[in-house]
């Protein structure tokens, strides 16, 4: 009885922390995503106001705001895996401590 329980308290202290996980990805997604749009919006209006101007400054603009898209892509995709790796993880009943 007393290990059916201690059982019990350890699935539900193990699905707290795979939640708070989720959360915590989720919070820093959804940040840094934000933040980036934010950039990448400011970025592109500048470039439509500097133009192609002769030192070409539109063009490097435009290729920043390019490399600030792709790195969102990245960071949504990495979240993404790192959230299904917990969750297959806290199904298994593995702790594998060498993701990163």
């Amino acid at each position: 009885m007393v290990e059916e329980a201690l059982a019990g308290l350890s699935g539900r202290l193990i699905d707290a922390q795979e939640e708070e996980r989720k959360r915590i990805a989720r919070e820093i997604h959804d940040d840094y995503t934000q933040q980036l749009v934010v950039v990448a919006m400011d970025l592109e209006g500048l470039a439509e106001e500097v133009g192609d101007s002769p030192v070409g400054a539109g063009q490097r603009f435009r290729e920043i705001w390019n490399q600030i898209s792709e790195a969102r892509r990245r960071s949504s995709f990495f979240v993404t895996q790192v959230a299904f790796f917990h969750a297959r993880e806290s199904r298994s009943g593995c702790r594998g401590e060498g993701l990163l």
